[in-house]
């Protein structure tokens, strides 16, 4: 009796539809970031993006685009960064800029780093704006933005590193 149900429970569990996971996910890693302006102290490795000096500006943006299938929905977000500068920051966004009108719509609001903290971290951004989550391909292009920002004090840029993004989305349903 007991091999027979052990039996059948395999035959069931062969006959069961697999497990999927209801997000994929897209990891935008260093090599993926754009420079907003040349300028040699903006370094960008395979392991992460840094600024090596103080000679730039206090403000200074990187972007990635984002390409994501039509239809798709984005959920999250998780960055993966060191803050390990009191005074100094790393923003993060994630918009939208329609090809047509020029308008930006923001996806995924500014975040900005709070850690004083030498040691890798991840956070998790779920405040997305349902309006702009679906991907539209045909009409809007789609990119993170990566400021890194510093108070008054000169900072050691090497303190403040982005590892990578990911974006979690649900696939358009057929």
């Amino acid at each position: 009796m007991k091999k027979t149900a052990l039996v059948c429970f395999s035959i069931l569990l062969l006959l069961a539809p697999a497990v999927v996971s209801a997000f994929e996910v897209l990891f935008i890693g260093p090599d993926n970031f754009i420079r907003q302006k040349s300028h040699s102290d903006a370094v960008i490795k395979a392991a992460s993006i840094y600024i090596e000096s103080w000679s730039i500006d206090t403000s200074f943006y990187f972007f990635a685009p984002v390409q994501l299938p039509e239809g798709a929905k984005i959920s999250s977000m998780v960055v993966f960064f060191m803050d390990n500068q009191p005074d100094c920051a790393i923003k993060v966004e994630l918009f939208r800029q329609n090809r047509y009108g020029g308008t930006q719509d923001t996806i995924i609001p500014v975040w900005t780093t709070t850690d004083d903290s030498a040691t890798y971290r991840t956070h998790k951004l779920t405040n997305v704006d349902y309006s702009y989550n679906k991907i539209l391909n045909n009409s809007c292009t789609y990119h993170v933005k990566v400021r890194f920002y510093t108070g008054e004090s000169v900072p050691d840029w090497s303190a403040l590193k982005l590892y990578g993004i990911k974006i979690f989305y649900q696939p358009a349903t057929t």
